[in-house]
């Protein structure tokens, strides 16, 4: 499911107007984020922070005219927690491509030793989402790197450049961000630390094995009709002025920050907005400032 995901060919008019009322009504009138945790993913205990950062991701498929709207996230800490069972639902119920850091062999732009010049993975899956495990080792984050900002990039070919569409969404996930640049950091929108589970979180993950390993099925619909209809919605950008006024008590109180930061809190603020099917406002700038502060916090854990 590289392309747009179309509710219409599976759903008729009534049944997605049944789906949107119920949606509305189970996200109420506060941020989506406080409820997509308890329905994303519900085969991984907690983990909120990360759950919230997929919604973002999943409801950030279409870039705009003007500026990139796909949100990148980025996952690390302690091996042998949830990261990659998150990673395995983005590839079970999402189509995700799943790249693991073997990168000797595989690359992004396939097998050079093809006469077709490989698979070009990430021009097949433009609109789609990669995930990159053993990120720390991954070999090609220059060509990543513009990927993520541009959604395109150069090949070189019989003494040509081709520019090749890769509007991709990326999920990277390591254990530890100690090599991975500061340039490259800044690149996701959004960081997520996992620590040890405690004694109450890992008694509820044997909980919820034993119910997987029974074959009961967890994959919630609701959350993709969800995401299908938040990728249609278009919000519209409230009063500048106002928005200004909430960065600045941020400000006030943490500092200024680069523009790089500030358009990353908007395309937070653009997706938490297209999940609720509303417009980007206050509300909605000050939620995304949350979400973007817990970040920055996960990179000094």
């Amino acid at each position: 499911m590289q392309g747009i995901y179309d509710i219409r060919d599976i759903y008729t008019d009534d049944e997605i107007e049944w789906f949107r009322e119920h949606i509305v009504s189970l996200m109420g009138d506060g941020n989506p984020l406080d409820v997509l945790p308890s329905i994303i993913c519900p085969g991984i205990v907690g983990n909120a922070d990360a759950k919230r950062a997929l919604a973002c991701l999943l409801a950030s498929q279409l870039d705009t005219a003007r500026a990139r709207q796909r949100i990148h996230v980025l996952f690390y800490g302690v091996a042998g927690t949830a990261k990659t069972g998150l990673i395995d639902w983005l590839v079970d119920s999402w189509d995700a491509l799943y790249i693991s850091m073997d990168a000797s062999s595989a690359t992004l732009k396939g097998d050079a030793r093809r006469k077709d010049s490989g698979a070009k993975l990430l021009n097949v899956y433009d609109r789609g989402i990669v995930c990159i495990d053993d990120f720390e080792i991954f070999s090609q984050k220059d060509i990543l790197r513009d990927v993520m900002e541009k959604g395109w990039y150069t090949q070189a070919k019989g003494g040509k450049y081709q520019k090749l569409p890769a509007r991709v969404r990326i999920v990277s996930a390591c254990n530890d961000i100690g090599g991975i640049s500061e340039a490259m950091r800044s690149r996701f929108d959004i960081v997520c630390y996992f620590d040890m589970p405690d004694a109450k979180e890992a008694t509820e993950i044997a909980r919820v094995l034993a119910t997987h390993f029974a074959g009961i099925d967890n994959v919630d619909e609701l959350v993709r009709v969800h995401m299908a209809l938040a990728n249609e919605h278009v919000p519209v950008f409230g009063d500048p002025v106002a928005l200004s006024r909430v960065f600045e008590r941020h400000f006030s109180r943490s500092g200024g920050q680069t523009g790089r930061w500030i358009s990353s809190v908007y395309r937070i603020a653009s997706a938490i907005a297209r999940l609720r099917f509303g417009d980007i406002g206050e509300d909605e700038v000050r939620w995304a400032l949350q979400m973007k502060t817990m970040s920055d916090s996960a990179l000094t854990v």
